[in-house]
């Protein structure tokens, strides 16, 4: 009976807890649903359409620091009030805006003016502000207030005349001060904390401000001296304005600011608000959550204690499964393993074909152009023979057609050879630098490029070609591997020359505690966008190629040989005014032959 009185419990108490789980996952569910259909739902179908059609394409102006509004905290994060409600317009709209950053104020007002597909989430409307830009209703309604110092009396705005107040510059509070106050005497300051600072210190008596950023400033720096006495009768409004030309954006967020619930706009302004309050009212504030927490935290404890009962079948159930994945895990294991042996063999014997392919391949080409120069000169001795043979004009025209089709199809093989000839001793290259192993030492990288540039001064004096080579920090590495790196580059250089000016290298580096950076800057034709992510891939040329353009193997080989000494290399490039290449190596000390750094 004791045995069958524990099933029949033990069932129920399963049976409880699976309908308990099922409730849970069908409110997830039904809220989920109701969340998605409502972000679809409330805009119609040609503000969604109309919003699609722009993703990607309305930019958000911000950028500058503004705080509490939107500003970078410690770690250079974009916080603030502003950004948390864009977070939750991004949510309700399942869109994302592109962000389109500013230095100032002034900045942002005058781009404004002239261009369109913008939202600007933070910003008072003004007469003048409407011949450009269109205004949702409210988003928050802060008070304006006065602030002084905690030794003066208590001031209402009456009490501001004649004493040195600040504001700031081409603000809306400063528009309300001088046309409902002008016997006090205003002072421009370019930021909120520049003022709160002046007023603090004596400079100035008093500063009308927005109460959310005097409270946050006043917090946040650590200025105890300073006191709230009066608010104004003109409170800060915030809008989200959009261009005038774009009113169907407006309307879609006019919709949009209508689903957030007034708790969470509460909840938005609270968090920022609060910064400035006493510690008191923010205990008071948090004190309904740590009650909820400790309701939580009880009926977790309750939650345990009844999961206890079930815990130790678990436990033993759960070893079983822990103990038949780790026997699949191993397996897995083993198979990973073998599979990568079996990889590696495939590589090296691919790099084996190739190797050998390119150099059996080269000897059926040596033939192919030895036998086609020999046509070439039976060719030229049998037309000189027919030439001393007496033939009608018709035949004449013939052979001569004949000569030249047959002489075009003779160069057509040579050209075509040699060119293949060229790509069987680069994909040879290739395959030889992926197998070679590099003997690291340190290099004088003055002499190695000075002998570099040496090779190549045939081909510099015919083209009227200067290289200049500044003073070079020494790096580790392969004294071939460097020199092919070098020589490719200023190769490649020359051959993608510009034809209307003579050609210039700069050769130069940077360097830090740990890495040395080498540049070949040319001016030549330059790299156009759209090749420069291709132009290390193999047989990849540039467009156009010209005359002196090569087999698209060179930059290959190059990145190929930095990837495998752990570097990197970048170009930069300005179409028709030159290109830059830039790759790092490790620095070395060639005076006590370690690395500079020795971490490495």
């Amino acid at each position: 009976m004791a045995s069958e009185r524990v099933k029949t419990v033990g069932g129920a108490r399963r049976v409880f807890f699976a309908g308990l789980a099922i409730i849970v996952l069908l409110a997830g569910a039904l809220v989920f649903l109701h969340q998605q259909g409502r972000r679809r739902d409330f805009l119609t179908a040609e503000q969604r359409n109309w919003l699609d059609a722009h993703v990607g394409k309305i930019d958000v102006l911000l950028g500058f620091d503004a705080p509490p509004d939107a500003f970078h905290n410690e770690k250079g994060e974009y916080v603030g009030l502003w950004m948390d409600y864009l977070e939750v317009i991004e949510r309700e709209l399942d869109f994302e805006f592109v962000f389109h950053n500013f230095n100032t104020w002034d900045e942002l007002i005058e781009y404004s003016k002239v261009h369109d597909k913008f939202i600007i989430p933070s910003i008072s409307e003004t007469t003048g502000r409407k011949e450009y830009l269109t205004f949702t209703e409210s988003i928050t309604r802060i008070p304006n207030v006065v602030v002084t110092r905690t030794s003066m009396p208590d001031l209402k705005m009456e009490d501001l005349i004649g004493l040195d107040v600040a504001t700031m510059e081409n603000s809306v509070i400063r528009a309300y001060m001088d046309e409902n106050w002008p016997q006090v005497r205003c002072h421009d300051v370019t930021e909120d904390i520049e003022g709160l600072q002046c007023v603090s210190t004596g400079k100035y008596d008093a500063m009308v401000v927005n109460q959310l950023y005097a409270t946050y400033l006043v917090e946040k720096n650590g200025i105890a001296n300073l006191k709230i006495t009066c608010e104004t009768d003109h409170p800060s409004i915030q809008h989200i304005a959009t261009s005038i030309k774009d009113p169907i954006l407006r309307q879609i967020l006019d919709r949009t600011l209508m689903q957030i619930s007034p708790q969470e706009k509460e909840r938005i302004l609270r968090r920022w608000l609060y910064l400035g309050q006493n510690r008191i009212d923010q205990l008071r504030a948090i004190l309904p959550v740590l009650l909820m927490i400790l309701s939580l935290v009880l009926a977790m404890i309750l939650g345990v204690i009844l999961w206890n009962y079930t815990l130790t079948r678990q436990i033993r159930l759960r070893t079983r499964e822990l103990s038949e994945e780790i026997a699949v895990r191993k397996k897995a294991q083993l198979q990973r393993e073998n599979a990568i042996k079996a990889l590696q063999r495939k590589n090296e014997e691919l790099e084996s074909i190739v190797y050998i392919s390119s150099h059996d391949l080269r000897s059926p080409l040596v033939n192919i152009r030895g036998f086609a120069g020999e046509m070439k000169m039976d060719h030229r001795r049998l037309y000189d023979v027919l030439r001393t043979q007496q033939f009608s004009p018709e035949v004449q025209s013939q052979l001569e057609e004949l000569r030249e089709s047959s002489l075009e199809a003779m160069n057509f093989i040579e050209t075509n050879a040699e060119k293949m000839d060229r790509l069987l001793e680069g994909l040879a290259s290739i395959s030889q630098t992926s197998t070679a192993t590099f003997d690291y030492e340190c290099l004088d990288m003055n002499t190695l490029v000075q002998d570099v540039v040496n090779s190549l001064q045939n081909s510099l004096a015919t083209i009227g070609g200067k290289v200049t080579i500044e003073t070079l920090c020494s790096c580790r590495g392969d004294s071939m591997g460097i020199r092919q790196v070098f020589f490719n580059l200023i190769d490649n250089a020359i051959k993608y020359r510009h034809p209307n000016r003579l050609l210039e290298v700069r050769i130069y580096a940077e360097h830090n505690d740990r890495y040395c950076t080498y540049c070949i800057e040319d001016n030549g034709i330059g790299i156009k966008p759209q090749y420069q992510e291709k132009i290390f891939r193999t047989f990849h040329q540039l467009e156009p190629a010209g005359s002196g353009g090569g087999i698209g193997l060179g930059l290959t080989i190059v990145k190929q040989i930095v990837d495998k000494m752990n570097g990197q290399i970048i170009l930069t490039s300005e179409p028709d005014k030159g290109t830059t290449f830039a790759f790092s190596l490790p620095c070395f000390d060639c005076d006590t032959e370690s690395p500079t750094d020795d971490s490495d």
